[in-house]
This record gives C-alpha cells, structure tokens and sequence, in this order.
C-alpha cells in the first residue's frame, strides 16, 4: 500500500492532494512537501493538526446539544455502543468531554458496551451490531439511550432491539453517526437520530483551500461543525 501511494504522488497526475493526518508519516510529509502540487489536510475532532491549513472537524456543539436533550434520570443508563479501537476511544473522550463541559459526571453518566468486529468493512456494521445486540439483549435493556459511533452500527442495533419489543425512540432512545440515510438510494424517509459530519460543507472548504493555494493566496485552518439531527429515535 505505501509503495502504491508512492508511485502515485511522485506521477504529479494530481492537480492537490487531499489527505488525513494518518497519511502524513514515514516519508509521505518529505514526499508531498517536495511537489508542487498543493496538498489539503482533514483532519478529525479531536486529532492534533499536523500542518498550518486544511480543515478541522469539530463535534462539541453537536456533543453538547445532544447531552442537554438527554434526561437526567437516564444518567447512568446511557450506554456507548462501538467496537473500542483508537478512532471510538478517541470519539468517547470527546462524548465525555462535552459532558463535563456542561457539569455532567461523564463516568457516572455513560457506560460502555464494546462491539466485537471481525470485518473492517463498514457496512458489515450492520450486520455485526444486529447479531451481537441480540446476544447481548440482556444488558441492552439495561440502558434506556444507546449512543452509537455510526449509522451503520446503530441501524442493526435499532432492528435487534424492536424485534425484542423495545421501540426505538419510546422505550430506548438511539443515536447514530453519519447522517447515512440521507445519502442517496438508501431511505426515503429517515428516522435514526444522528449525527451529521457535514460532508459538503467539509468538501467546499476544502475546494476553496485548495484553489487559494493554486491561487498564491494565503490559507489556514478552517473549523466546520458537525450537526445533531433529531429523529424518530430520539
């Protein structure tokens, strides 16, 4: 795989570069820094930004607008639904973060039930969360929210759920990520509460950052602001 990324930078086919902090290691940061071609970073909420412009992703509000619809009774009944690698561990932190934020006891207040998964495949997701929310019902039903890490995984949570009788967004409440059923060809009429990276929005800053580098103009760090977007789940 680095060899393949190798041989295509070093083609100049590109006009720029869009590319995450992950790829910015070995000898790719030397590799790209020696092309004319301008490159544009994205990088995740909470993840240190590597270069001095691109786009930076930030969840707080939507984080924060979410724990504020929360009851307080479900405090201790909320549970964070995910397989527990670096990018969910980092997703929790900020979850928890925006909970003290607003002088919430984030420890007390939120639990975890890890996702075993056996495929990096996202839209195995699916099937990986319906099959395991229906061994793991039992200490499902403790928890009256279940906050989810994408659409995927939370849509396979939801049908395990309802086809053991708890309603989402009556008798448990669901959160996603993704904002995945308005994508399209996948739901004409979207119920899954979630949360919207604001993909387009990410896409145009990073056009602009990119034409104003081709431009000679001066570019920096550009903040966009995910969005919670209520549903039928919660």
């Amino acid at each position: 795989m680095d060899r393949q990324v190798s041989h295509f930078l070093m083609s100049g086919i590109a006009d720029a570069y869009i590319t995450s902090p992950s790829m910015l290691k070995n000898n790719t940061s030397e590799m790209l820094a020696s092309l004319k071609s301008p490159l544009a970073v994205i990088c995740e909420h909470g993840v240190p930004f590597p270069v001095s412009d691109g786009v930076q992703r930030s969840d707080t509000d939507a984080f924060r607008q979410v724990w504020s619809r929360i009851p307080k009774e479900m405090h201790g009944k909320i549970c964070f639904f995910s397989p527990m690698n670096s990018d969910p561990q980092r997703l929790l932190a900020n979850i928890k973060q925006a909970a003290w934020d607003m002088g919430i006891d984030a420890n007390n207040a939120i639990s975890i039930l890890p996702l075993e998964r056996n495929s990096r495949v996202p839209a195995m997701e699916y099937a990986e969360a319906y099959h395991q929310a229906k061994k793991e019902i039992k200490s499902l039903n403790k928890f009256d929210f279940v906050w989810c890490t994408s659409d995927f995984l939370a849509m396979g949570l939801k049908d395990a759920l309802a086809e053991h009788g708890r309603q989402p967004g009556k008798d448990v409440f669901i959160l996603g990520y993704g904002d995945l059923e308005t994508f399209p060809g996948v739901s004409n009429k979207p119920v899954l509460s979630t949360i919207s990276a604001n993909t387009c929005e990410i896409a145009r800053n990073l056009c602009e950052i990119i034409m104003k580098k081709l431009n000679g103009q001066k570019t920096n760090i550009v903040t966009v602001k995910s969005s919670f977007i209520p549903r039928s789940t919660f």
